[in-house]
């Protein structure tokens, strides 16, 4: 055995042995597992929103990319705009408002129930008292709209940390009391439906009263001045959430983001399940403000709208008194939209980082293929292509392997900051417009950087960033894809 391979031999071994345990933890700390599966069983919903806000500003909106260019031949205007404008339009806009615009609603539920799972219980009935216990903790009216209101800043993406907050205490508060028995008994020949709802009963009413003391609380905080919120979810927005979502367009976390996802990777850990429930935190209520802009480009925008949108803005830590400003004139123009989106959200990191999966894997595939002498690797990048394209690298990281391999431990985990690094560049300046997360993350690398533009400002530059980084992370792994090669050739020697 040559000092080259001994040496990675002994590296592997100690991340085996002191990093491995200790990740390992991390992502088994089931209240994190809890937040990840309740944003997992949310995908239906992000994705159907998504799409419909997609589909706007593609095809059926008057300033959409197919609007704009074919409005202006009279047939269109005059024929399939009218349809697009009168149906479509309103349609995609309601499937929004079903779906991404009262997420936080779906994450009350989700994550109780999942707590709930986790323990051995019924999740049904906690996702239900978790959703119940969000409700009670809501103020009773919406600003100047009198009892029985409810604002929507108090169920969009602007409050999904309170969601999480709400949902976790309520989840383990309730599976708690179930533990302790602190239920009504009854008789063993009760039906098991019945039974599992009266059982329920008495944990439920106590977790939504917490709840519903928690905001007589600071409503009387509130009243004598010692809080300027009057209610957890504003609390929460203005102290906690608004902050650390005010961060995510600093360098750091644009870089720190898919280091840790690699590392969580390369020690063969789900880095995105590990890392989901942050990155939701922290970038979700940025796409619900660019989502909520972009789906308004080109209209009249109502005094609830703008209302929204401010509020949209406040939860997201943007700069309100640039967002009123473009807001005087109720209109949002595409060159408005562009000055005011937040230029990094989750989007971000699929379009010009992961690109074929965490790693950047697609370039290492194609290194392979224009490189690789390895009978072995040549195979696995065959089969692994497909998914590749489309985000999925289960096949190629585990066929190599990647994980724990030392090899690529350098490359695999230091690539994905350098593209984010130069990918930053040309997004924080302006030059290329923000990816606003719009489409599903299994989008093709390239196409996806183009249609998550939203097709305003500079969106032609969008997939031409995109190609320069998966050229740069193919010259990178090069190198090491050479490097196998040799040890391929000392390992067939023996």
């Amino acid at each position: 055995m040559s000092s080259f391979e001994n040496t990675m031999n002994n590296f592997a071994g100690w991340i085996e042995k002191k990093i491995v345990p200790i990740a390992g933890k991390i992502a088994s700390f089931k209240p994190l597992i809890a937040i990840r599966d309740g944003f997992i069983s949310i995908v239906p919903i992000t994705l159907a929103g998504a799409t419909a806000v997609l589909l706007n500003n593609v095809l059926f909106a008057p300033t959409s990319i197919l609007g704009t260019y074919l409005g202006k031949t009279a047939f269109y205007a005059n024929s399939i705009q009218p349809f697009f404008s009168n149906w479509l339009q309103p349609l995609m806009s309601n499937i929004w408002w079903g779906t991404l615009a009262v997420i936080a609603l779906f994450i009350s539920f989700t994550v109780p129930y999942n707590v709930a799972k986790i323990k051995g219980h019924d999740g049904i009935f906690a996702g239900v008292v978790g959703m119940g216990a969000y409700f009670a903790a809501m103020p009773q009216n919406a600003p100047e709209a009198g009892w029985g209101t409810i604002h929507w800043g108090y169920t969009n993406s602007g409050s999904i940390f309170t969601a999480l907050l709400i949902g976790l205490v309520s989840g383990y508060m309730y599976t708690f009391l179930i533990e302790k028995k602190i239920t009504i008994k009854l008789p063993e020949q009760v039906p098991p439906a019945i039974l599992k709802a009266f059982t329920a009963a008495i944990p439920g009413f106590i977790t939504i009263s917490f709840w519903g003391l928690v905001a007589i609380i600071f409503s009387k905080l509130s009243t004598s001045g010692v809080l300027a919120q009057g209610n957890v979810f504003d609390f929460i927005a203005h102290n906690v959430q608004s902050k650390i979502s005010g961060s995510a367009d600093s360098l750091w976390l644009v870089i720190l983001v898919p280091l840790l996802n690699s590392l969580f990777w390369f020690m063969g850990i789900h880095g995105g399940n590990v890392l989901d429930p942050v990155m939701s935190t922290v970038f979700g209520p940025l796409g619900t403000f660019n989502t909520l802009i972009l789906q308004n480009v080109g209209s009249v925008l109502s005094t609830d709208k703008v209302t929204a949108i401010m509020d949209a803005a406040k939860a997201a830590g943007a700069n309100v008194a640039n967002v009123t400003a473009a807001l005087a004139d109720s209109i949002i123009t595409k060159s408005e939209a562009t000055g005011m989106l937040f230029k990094f959200t989750g989007g971000f990191f699929n379009d010009y980082v992961y690109l074929g999966g965490g790693g950047a894997t697609l370039a290492l595939i194609i290194a392979i293929y224009l490189f690789s002498k390895r009978a072995d690797h040549k195979a696995v990048a065959q089969f692994s292509l497909p998914s590749g394209l489309f985000e999925i690298n289960e096949p190629i990281m585990f066929g190599m392997p990647i994980v724990l391999n030392p090899y690529f431990f350098l490359p695999y985990v230091f690539i994905p900051p350098v593209l984010a690094l130069i990918a930053y560049l040309p997004i924080s300046t302006g030059l290329v417009p923000p990816s606003n997360g719009l489409v599903p993350w299994t989008m093709p690398p390239v196409l996806s950087a183009l249609l998550n533009t939203g097709m305003v400002g500079n969106w032609y530059l969008a997939p031409i960033l995109a190609l320069i980084n998966l050229a740069v992370a193919t010259l990178l792994y090069i190198p090491f894809v050479i490097a196998t090669n040799k040890q391929g050739v000392v390992s067939k020697s023996k």
